[in-house]
């Protein structure tokens, strides 16, 4: 009878063990596809700006002014992207989202600030503009060697943790 009670204590033992391990490595793999997945959300920004800033900067570089509806209305056909064209004093030129002259000075945003001193600027805030949680991403637009503004590429959270949502059900079951 004791052998038995003793064999029925191993067994919950060996259970609970499994049953910790599981949770464990769940969590971990969770956390793990989540940091990929806003590393790749991150680094599709950074493209998609890039992409726009090649397309931007001639029209920069040879000193025309950046027809903003044009550009625009072209890249709102983007799927779930905010694109902002930001002037090196940081004037709004070009969004894709909101009409610019609405819109106040992004030269206080930190991806800006990045971008306008030559670097990849990132940054996940809240915007007032749309009243959203957004994952930024700035490059900066040059003309020749001056950097003449930023571009500027967005997702709300939403979808970003919408999902992460949707990967961690799978994971978890």
């Amino acid at each position: 009878m004791r052998r038995r009670g003793f064999i029925w204590y191993l067994y919950l033992y060996y259970i609970l063990v499994i049953l910790v391990t599981a949770a464990a490595v769940s969590w971990y793999a969770s956390r793990a596809v989540g940091r990929f997945y806003v590393r790749n959300t991150k680094s599709d920004l950074e493209a998609t700006a890039r992409l726009v800033e090649v397309i931007v900067s001639p029209h920069a570089a040879a000193g025309d002014s950046i027809d903003a509806g044009r550009f625009c209305g072209r890249l709102e056909a983007l799927p779930d992207m905010r694109v902002t064209v930001v002037a090196s004093d940081g004037r709004v030129l070009c969004d894709t989202s909101e009409q610019p002259d609405r819109m106040e000075n992004h030269g206080d945003r930190p991806e800006i600030i990045q971008a306008l001193a030559g670097l990849t600027g990132e940054s996940v805030r809240y915007s007032d503009t749309i009243r959203q949680r957004f994952m930024y991403v700035a490059v900066p637009l040059r003309a020749g060697n001056r950097i003449v503004g930023a571009i500027r590429v967005s997702v709300p959270l939403a979808f970003v943790d919408e999902s992460l949502r949707s990967i961690r059900a799978r994971i978890f079951g």
